[in-house]
C-alpha cells in the first residue's frame, strides 16, 4: 500500500514537473535572430509575456546610465516619443500603437525606431545612435515578440558635421528674377523642444531639429554625355536603363560624425524596371546632359545638440547627425542640364523661402554636392570604346553589338553592398546610331553609407573621362 503511495507520489511530482518545465518553455524568450551595428547589437525574441522594445545603453562595454531619446519612423515623417535617463528604458507595443498606424497604407516591409544615447561625463556629452529595426505589423498586431537593442558608447569627442536647412541656404543664390525651374525641392525644418533633464546640479537639454527632403529624387543610374558626344555623334537615340530583379530593398540609416552604419531605416520590396530612351532633339539644347533614373525617397537628416543650461543660456556640449531614407514612392526616369537651375522651397518656424541653385536642374549633382558625406567609396573605370564609320562599326572593345549593326550598348550587374538580400541591379546605356559615331564608356560606381549601389556611364567623345574634362 505504501508503496503504491510512493509510486502516486512519484506520478504527481513528475506530472508537475514536466508540467513546470513545459510551461517554462512555452513562455522564455525563444531567439529568433539578431543583427550587429556599429555601436551594438539588436536582438529578436519570442515573447508570449512581454512585447516590447528593450533599450539597454552601455559605456566602454559596461552598463551605464545615458539620455535614451526615442525617435518613431513614419511615413515622410519623424515623431519624437521621449527622453529618458537610465540604464534601461522598455517600450510596450501597445504604447506606441497609435504612432505606427501610419504604416497600415504603405506597403513596407521594415521601419525602425531611432535611438540616441548620450553619455555625460565632467560636463561633456557624448553619443551613439542606433537604428532598431522591426515590422509595423507586429506592433499592430500585437505578434509575441521582443526587441532588445543595446548601445555601446565610446566617449570621444570628434567634431559633428551636421546636416541642416541653414547649411545648405546658405549655400544658395537668392536670385528671385529665376524664372525657370523644372526640378524642385521642398525642404522643410522642424524642431523639437525636448524636457530638461536634471543630473547632479547640472541641468541638460537635448534640443533636435529634423531636415526633410521631400520627394528627393535619389539618383540610381545615370548617363553623362559630353557636349562632343551630344553635338558630334549621329545618333538617333540612347535609353538609358534599370531593373530591378525582385526582392528585399534595403536602406541604411548612417551617423555623423563617424559616418557610421546605425542599423536598416527602411525597407519594402521591389521588382520594377525603368527606361528613359531620350532622342537627340531633345538633348540638343542640353549642356553636358545627364540621363538618370532614380527613386522618389523622403530623406531626413536628425540633428541632436545636448546643451548645458549655465545662467540662463544653453551651452552645446555634444552633438550627432544621423541621416536616413523613411521612406520611398515610386521609380522615374529625367534629364538634367548642367547649366539649368534647381529651385528650393524651404520652410521652418519663421516662414516659406525660395531660393535657387544654380547646379543643374536635375538630382545627380545636387545629390553628390549635398551628400557626398555618406557616399564611401568611388570606383571609375575605363570600360569600354567604339568607333562606328559610314553606318559601319569598325573597332570596339567590351561594348555590345544589337539590331543591324545599328546600336550598341554595355550593360552591368551591381549588387547591394553589405545586405543579404541577392538583388541585383542591372545598368544598361544603349545608343542608336545610322551614322558616324565616337564614344569612349568611362563607369563609375558608387559605394553609399544607405547601402544602395549607385552606378553611372560617362559618354567621352577624344577620350576616357578621368574626372579632369569632358571631351
Amino acid at each position: 500500500m505504501s508503496s503504491i503511495k510512493i509510486l502516486s507520489a512519484f506520478i504527481i511530482t513528475i506530472i508537475v514537473l514536466t508540467t513546470a518545465l513545459a510551461t517554462l518553455y512555452l513562455y522564455t524568450p525563444v531567439l529568433i535572430g539578431y543583427q550587429t551595428t556599429s555601436d551594438g547589437v539588436i536582438v529578436y525574441f519570442k515573447n508570449v509575456f512581454d512585447p516590447s522594445f528593450i533599450i539597454k545603453t552601455y559605456v566602454n562595454n559596461a552598463l551605464a546610465s545615458t539620455i535614451i531619446s526615442v525617435y518613431i519612423n513614419q511615413p515622410n515623417n519623424v515623431k519624437f516619443y521621449k527622453d529618458y535617463y537610465g540604464q534601461t528604458l522598455k517600450i510596450p507595443f501597445s504604447a506606441i500603437t497609435e504612432y505606427i498606424k501610419p504604416w497600415e497604407k504603405y506597403n513596407v516591409i521594415n521601419t525602425s525606431l531611432l535611438i540616441i544615447a548620450t553619455y555625460i561625463q565632467g560636463g561633456k556629452a557624448y553619443t551613439a545612435a542606433e537604428e532598431v529595426e522591426y515590422n509595423p505589423s507586429w506592433l499592430l498586431n500585437n505578434n509575441p515578440i521582443q526587441i532588445v537593442a543595446t548601445i555601446n558608447i565610446v566617449p570621444h569627442l570628434v567634431k559633428a558635421n551636421n546636416t541642416t536647412g541653414e547649411q545648405i541656404t546658405e549655400q544658395l543664390t537668392n536670385t528671385s528674377n529665376a524664372t525657370k525651374y523644372p526640378y524642385t525641392i521642398n525642404v522643410t525644418e522642424k524642431e523639437y523642444d525636448e524636457p530638461q533633464i536634471y543630473l547632479s546640479s547640472a541641468v541638460f537639454t537635448p534640443v533636435t531639429s529634423i531636415t526633410y527632403f521631400y520627394n528627393f529624387s535619389v539618383p540610381l543610374t545615370w548617363v553623362t554625355l559630353s557636349n562632343n558626344v551630344k553635338n558630334k555623334d549621329n545618333y538617333t537615340w540612347i535609353t538609358v536603363g534599370t531593373c530591378f530583379f525582385g526582392g528585399n530593398a534595403s536602406w541604411f540609416g548612417v551617423s555623423n560624425p563617424k559616418g557610421s552604419y546605425i542599423g536598416v531605416s527602411y525597407s519594402t520590396h521591389i521588382h520594377d524596371t525603368i527606361y528613359d530612351s531620350p532622342v537627340k532633339a531633345s538633348l540638343s539644347n542640353l549642356s553636358y546632359p545627364i540621363i538618370y533614373n532614380y527613386y522618389n525617397a523622403t530623406i531626413a537628416a536628425v540633428t541632436y545638440v545636448v546643451c548645458k543650461s549655465i545662467r540662463g543660456l544653453n551651452i552645446p556640449v555634444g552633438n550627432t547627425s544621423v541621416l536616413e531614407i523613411s521612406s520611398i514612392s515610386g521609380l522615374g526616369s529625367n534629364v538634367e542640364s548642367g547649366d539649368g537651375v534647381t529651385r528650393i522651397v524651404f520652410t521652418n518656424s519663421t516662414g516659406k523661402y525660395v531660393y535657387y541653385l544654380h547646379i543643374g536642374n536635375g538630382s545627380v549633382k545636387l545629390f553628390y554636392t549635398y551628400f557626398g558625406e555618406f557616399i564611401k567609396t568611388l570606383k571609375g573605370l575605363q570600360y569600354g570604346y567604339v568607333y562606328k564609320e559610314n553606318g559601319k562599326i569598325v573597332k570596339a572593345e567590351n561594348v555590345s553589338i544589337g539590331g543591324n549593326n545599328d546600336c550598341f550598348y554595355v550593360w552591368c550587374i551591381l549588387r547591394p553592398n553589405n545586405q543579404p538580400e541577392l538583388r541585383p541591379i542591372g545598368t544598361q546605356a544603349m545608343l542608336v546610331s545610322s551614322g558616324n559615331a565616337q564614344v569612349y564608356f568611362s563607369y563609375f560606381y558608387y559605394s553609399t553609407s544607405w547601402g544602395m549601389p549607385i552606378s553611372g556611364f560617362i559618354l567621352n567623345y577624344s577620350s576616357y573621362y578621368e574626372g579632369l574634362k569632358y571631351e
